[in-house]
């Protein structure tokens, strides 16, 4: 377990005097925490707001420590007043400015004559729509067949790196991950993987690879996608 320090200055200037005050704010925490696997992955997920909460105390505790050098007859009960509206203001205007999208999210449309299949025929249009939602992402699947059946396949991911239910009936359990540009998934039945997914974004995020490998008894074949984003 280690301590770690965050340190805020602030350079005060007053014209009158000519001289020059610091103000520093100090912020100590912990990492490395004995945390369980899923709530570190909870804390990856929601690491966004968990940055705006601590640009928000970093602001409040900023303005107290800025209102005792320019207002130092300002009443201790007023200084934590004006601090907390400072620190909440911040805090929603990282969440709202500076939210990022999920990198996964659009339409992706396959590049047929660019994949590889061995486990089949290639379909004649394939394209893959990826949605946000409060606990991850949402798929929804169309593609036409080569031999021109429709298929269409919805289905929920919950990237928290946990089991869950599998519900279209492709197996019992699936696992979903989101490791930076890369999204993992696992399917298992029974306890056993059957399936691994894996989901690369290419460097300017227009471009997604994703590879397919199921595991059969006694064989195993593996299917390289390539979408472009619509």
């Amino acid at each position: 377990m280690t301590l770690k320090q965050i340190e805020w200055k602030v350079n005060l200037v007053d014209y009158r005097s000519g001289k020059t005050y610091v103000a520093t704010t100090e912020l100590w925490f912990l990492s490395q925490l004995f945390i369980p696997d899923h709530a570190l992955n909870f804390l990856q997920q929601s690491q966004h707001y968990l940055h705006s909460i601590l640009i928000g105390f970093a602001a409040g505790a900023g303005t107290y420590a800025v209102l005792g050098v320019v207002r130092p007859k300002t009443s201790r009960s007023s200084k934590i007043k004006i601090s907390a509206a400072v620190a909440v203001v911040a805090a929603v205007l990282f969440v709202f400015l500076a939210s990022e999208r999920n990198p996964f999210a659009g339409t992706w449309r396959e590049k047929v004559e660019q994949s590889r299949y061995t486990s089949g025929l290639p379909p004649k249009v394939h394209t893959m729509t990826i949605t946000e939602e409060r606990n991850g992402l949402k798929v929804a699947d169309e593609s036409v067949q080569a031999d021109g059946t429709q298929h269409h396949l919805s289905y929920g991911l919950n990237s928290d790196g946990a089991e869950h239910p599998e519900l279209t009936g492709r197996a019992d359990t699936i696992t979903a991950e989101i490791r930076g540009t890369s999204l993992e998934t696992v399917l298992r039945k029974g306890g056993t993987i059957i399936e691994v997914d894996t989901a690369s974004l290419s460097a300017d995020r227009k471009e997604l690879t994703l590879t397919e490998v199921a595991y059969r008894p006694g064989e195993q074949s593996s299917d390289m996608l390539q979408f472009e984003r619509k």
